[in-house]
């Protein structure tokens, strides 16, 4: 036994249909693409929920951010736009053939064309559906893309505030060598002197146990006065030798100690050398 076509669908694509629609071959198309507008509409907005749940994260602590979520996130807004998109593309071309049945079908039949037009009229309004929900599959990816650079940033941000923080303890840290170093080129020639020639500069009486100063100290200042006067202008002279060269500047060095010699006669200044 043969059964009637309208026999064939599922009951579900029946409930609420208009007699006068089913002589329009395309009438479960609306059905059908009313339930594909709710699952991609489904599909949409919970990839808004994990998007909106990223954009809530809290800047103002340490960035952790979970770039892997982050991008099984994008690939399936992704997914979810290419899904729209090729639904946007078939209902299309099923109005345009139903378009063209309508053209040919109806004819100047006017009730005819009545039922014809109300199944295209829902074909339109599912379609105009699916563009919606595609613009907000867009934005949804423009957005989660722009919070995964903001993460980037944001690490960086942070690395930078870190690698500041890390040179000014280097800094810190620097100075107080360079005071110890100080301290240190200070006393060293004189006690240097002192220990060579064993120096003692107080004596004590055996008989009556009276400090006194050696009456030849002085010979001793005599010594460490130039001495240590001679290590600060070698120090000196060094650091201006063999000065650091800064990153993007270019500096001539001096290589001859008769370039200084000559440099010092002629009174010029350090960027008259340089440029020299």
């Amino acid at each position: 036994k043969q059964l009637r076509l309208r026999d064939r669908f599922p009951d579900p694509l029946l409930i609420n249909s208009h007699n006068d629609t089913l002589s329009d071959p395309f009438w479960f198309y609306p059905r059908l693409f009313e339930d594909l507008s709710l699952l991609q509409d489904k599909s949409v907005w919970a990839v808004r929920d994990h998007v909106r749940k990223i954009e809530k994260t809290d800047l103002t602590q340490k960035p952790e951010p979970r770039y892997r979520a982050m991008h099984d996130t994008a690939r399936h807004a992704i997914h979810v736009s290419e899904t729209l998109e090729v639904a946007e593309k078939t209902i299309t071309a099923i109005i345009q053939q139903h378009s063209t049945f309508e053209a040919e079908a109806a004819g100047g039949n006017r009730p005819a064309k009545a039922k014809f037009r109300h199944v295209g009229e829902r074909l339109l309004w599912y379609i105009h559906i699916l563009q919606s929900l595609r613009c907000r599959a867009s934005a949804n990816k423009e957005r989660l893309l722009n919070e995964i650079q903001l993460a980037f940033n944001s690490v960086a941000q942070y690395d930078s505030r870190i690698s500041v923080k890390i040179g000014q303890a280097t800094q810190s840290d620097s100075a107080a060598m360079k005071t110890i170093a100080f301290v240190t080129l200070t006393f060293l020639p004189a006690t240097f002197i002192s220990a060579l020639f064993s120096m003692s500069f107080f004596k004590v009486d055996d008989n009556t146990g009276v400090w006194s100063v050696n009456e030849k100290f002085w010979v001793y200042w005599v010594f460490a006065v130039p001495a240590t006067l001679f290590t600060w202008g070698l120090w000196l002279s060094w650091q201006w030798f063999y000065r650091p060269v800064k990153i993007g500047e270019e500096e001539k060095p001096v290589k001859q100690f008769g370039d200084l010699i000559g440099f010092v006669k002629r009174g010029g200044t350090d960027e008259e050398y340089r440029i020299s």
